[in-house]
């Protein structure tokens, strides 16, 4: 569906897009709705007044779905564009509750990012982070695993004080670190677990004339954040917090994982698909950075691709989406 100009005025338009309406096949009724800027989300419910194919429901059966309108004035008049969930908005400020009041998934890789643009809240931008186990250390973000395992480390330090930390995270005696702890200005505690010295890669870059001196800056990462683990197939994101490209991203990231051939039309599903039976995960952790992890079972991606191919749910060819609810409201 494209864009449609036809009130004066934004508010007439809103009451417009959630009042409850119906034509022969279903009625629709708008049941919580939110601006965020010119994006009006709402959770609609849909009933059938007859068996309805499209969106699989009997007689008087009712789904819930969710609704993304972008609002925008042209030439004096406003106008909107209706994007239903599975279309898979490249818009991700829909209140979290809702993906509650519509349990039925429809893009799961869209709320997946619902959730990722809700995740655990940045603490203040200009708190950084100091490291316990060496003094005179700093962090300004870090990513992690569900194990708390290190994932990705920004550090901030003196020469000899990173030289010191990377000496500690080779040694094999009692003064080697096994544990990172990073405290925050109210001494919350941040722990992380470097594990094996040798899955980790590094990065420096040495900044003059700071306000402190002469600093060094290092990056502490995964190898497998670099280059992808074909052989086991795993592998790590890391993207910029509400990067609007992340799906392009993380299957470029599938495509250098794995051996099996994939057509570039498979994209959401195949997305949708890693998500459920999680061999494509979210990995968080602190600053502006977030992340995916890619871990591929090949035999069980295998035959959901074989199930999906048998379903008719991917084919040779490049089908147009069809907009769930498109053709049910009126302009």
């Amino acid at each position: 569906m494209g864009w449609l100009f036809s009130h004066h005025s934004r508010s007439a338009l809103i009451e417009h897009l959630i009042c409850a309406d119906e034509n022969d096949a279903v009625r629709w009724q708008t049941l919580k709705y939110a601006l965020r800027g010119n994006i009006l989300w709402s959770v609609v419910q849909v009933t059938a007044k007859r068996d309805n194919d499209f969106l699989t429901l009997k007689k008087n059966e009712s789904l819930r779905l969710i609704y993304c309108h972008l609002l925008q004035k042209s030439e004096g008049l406003w106008g909107y564009k209706s994007l239903c969930e599975e279309a898979g908005p490249r818009y991700y400020t829909c209140p979290l509750r809702y993906l509650t009041l519509a349990p039925v998934i429809r893009c799961a890789s869209w709320r997946e990012s619902v959730r990722m643009y809700h995740g655990p809240q940045k603490e203040d931008k200009m708190s950084l982070l100091q490291l316990c186990e060496v003094p005179h250390i700093m962090s300004d973000g870090y990513i992690c695993d569900e194990r708390c395992t290190l994932l990705f480390l920004s550090l901030w330090g003196r020469d000899t004080a990173i030289q010191e930390l990377l000496a500690r995270l080779t040694l094999k005696n009692e003064e080697a670190l096994t544990q990172l702890t990073l405290t925050n200005p109210a001494l919350h505690e941040h722990t992380l677990f470097p594990g094996n010295p040798d899955s980790l890669d590094k990065l420096t870059a040495r900044h003059q004339r700071t306000r402190f001196g002469t600093l060094v800056h290092l990056w502490l990462f995964d190898k497998r954040c670099r280059v992808p683990d074909r052989a086991n197939g795993k592998a790590f994101l890391l993207l910029k917090r509400d990067d609007p490209h992340w799906r392009e991203r993380v299957w470029t990231l599938l495509q250098e994982t794995t051996t099996l051939p994939l057509l570039t039309h498979w994209q959401n599903r195949i997305l949708a698909l890693l998500q459920s039976s999680q061999m494509l995960t979210p990995i968080g952790g602190y600053g502006g950075l977030t992340g995916w992890q890619l871990a591929l079972d090949p035999l069980r991606l295998t035959t959901l691709i074989s199930e999906a191919i048998i379903a008719g749910e991917l084919c040779c060819t490049s089908r147009h989406s069809e907009e769930h609810f498109s053709s049910l409201r009126a302009a």
